[in-house]
C-alpha cells in the first residue's frame, strides 16, 4: 500500500485498485470487488484487533444509500442537528443561500475604537465569535464532504471569523434556512450497471428524452475580476465532474 501524497490518511494500491482511509480508530475500505477487500480485511485482522462492521452506511456524519442504479451520499442528520442546534429546526426555508445583490466586505468594520466597541457589543448580542467560527466550521464541513453548492459561501463568511459583522451574522442565518428547504440534497453516482444501460438507452435514435452520462472528466472554472470593492482582490471558482457528478470543488479569493 502507498501513502497519498494529498493526504497522509489515505493509502492505496494501484494494482489492486484498493483505498483505504483512517480517521483515529475507524477505517473505510473500498475495492472493486468483494474478495480484494476481503483479503484486505483479512491481513489487517491478522495484526490489528478489529471489528468489521459492513458496508459502510454512515462515516464521520455523511450517510451512505445504495440502490441498484445509484450510491447517495448526503448529510441530512448533520444538517437536521445542525438545525436544532441552532434553534432553527423549524424556520422557514429559502430557494438561495444568499440574497441577490447581498454584500460582504471587511470594509464594513467601524473605523474608530468606541465605534467598533459599540459595534462589537450589539453584534455580540446576536451570536458569540465562538458562535459563528463554529456555525461557520460547520458550513465548511458540510462543502467539504457532499455540498459544493455552499462552496463560496462558506469561503466567504471564514473571512469574519476574527471579528463576525451584523451582515455575516444574518447571511450565515439565512444559509441555515437555505439548508432548511435543501437538507434532503444528496449527490448520486450511478452504478456500472446504470451507466451501460443509460447508455444504450441515450443511443436510442427514438428516445429523445435520456440527457448523456458523460464518463470523461470535466471541468468549470470561473472569476469575479476584482470584485471585492475593499481590496479588489478577486474570488474564483472551480468544479470537476465525472459521471455527471461533481467529485472536486473550489472557491477562493487571491
Amino acid at each position: 500500500m502507498l501513502q497519498s501524497n494529498s493526504d497522509t490518511n489515505l493509502y492505496y494500491s494501484l494494482t489492486s485498485k484498493l483505498l483505504i482511509l483512517l480517521y483515529v480508530d475507524d477505517i473505510l475500505l473500498t475495492a472493486p470487488s468483494y474478495s480484494v477487500s476481503k483479503k484486505m480485511k483479512n491481513e489487517l485482522k491478522r495484526q490489528y484487533r478489529m471489528s468489521d462492521l459492513g458496508p459502510v452506511k454512515w462515516y464521520l456524519g455523511i450517510e451512505i444509500e445504495r440502490c441498484e442504479s445509484y450510491t447517495a451520499i448526503h448529510q441530512q442528520s448533520f444538517i437536521c442537528d445542525l438545525l436544532n442546534k441552532q434553534g432553527m429546526e423549524y424556520c422557514k426555508g429559502v430557494s438561495t443561500p444568499l440574497e441577490k445583490k447581498t454584500c460582504l466586505y471587511r470594509s464594513l468594520y467601524p473605523d474608530t475604537s468606541d465605534e467598533v466597541s459599540l459595534s462589537n457589543h450589539s453584534i455580540n448580542a446576536l451570536m458569540s465569535t465562538t458562535a459563528y467560527k463554529s456555525l461557520v466550521g460547520s458550513f465548511q464541513w458540510l462543502m467539504i464532504a457532499t455540498r459544493s453548492d455552499l462552496a463560496y459561501l462558506s469561503s466567504t463568511l471564514g473571512q469574519f471569523n476574527s471579528q463576525p459583522t451584523a451582515e455575516s451574522i444574518q447571511a450565515g442565518k439565512r444559509v441555515l434556512r437555505y439548508l432548511q428547504s435543501t437538507k434532503d440534497y444528496a449527490r448520486h453516482f450511478p452504478t456500472k450497471e446504470s451507466y451501460i444501460q443509460h447508455k444504450r438507452s441515450h443511443q436510442d435514435p427514438t428516445n429523445k428524452s435520456a440527457a448523456p452520462i458523460i464518463k470523461w472528466p470535466i471541468g468549470y472554472t470561473d472569476s469575479d475580476w476584482a470584485g471585492d470593492k475593499a481590496d479588489r482582490k478577486s474570488t474564483y471558482g472551480s468544479v470537476f465532474m465525472l459521471f455527471s457528478t461533481a467529485v472536486s470543488w473550489k472557491s477562493q479569493k487571491s
